[in-house]
């Protein structure tokens, strides 16, 4: 990888982080903006920062309880936590 593919991934996972970190499902719906719905965005969003551990624990652990109530779960698990 080149140096500024380094930079601009390196930018990427930041601007990833922060939007994590402030729950910013707007920042989501800009990296999905083919989501067939906002639904689909709140899932994406919070299955994916509850799998980052760059985002603090208590963020990790409000986007479990989110996905418990939208009746979903972490990657690889179902609802049932099989």
């Amino acid at each position: 990888m080149d140096d500024k593919s380094e930079r601009d991934l390196a930018a990427l996972i930041k601007e990833r982080n922060a939007a994590f970190e402030a729950g910013d499902i707007e920042w989501a719906a800009r990296q999905l903006p083919f989501a067939s719905s906002r639904r689909v965005v709140e899932l994406a969003f919070h299955k994916a920062r509850e799998c980052c551990t760059a985002v603090s624990d208590a963020k990790r652990q409000e986007s479990r309880a989110i996905l418990a109530a939208m009746g979903s779960g972490p990657f690889g698990f179902n609802r049932e936590g099989k």
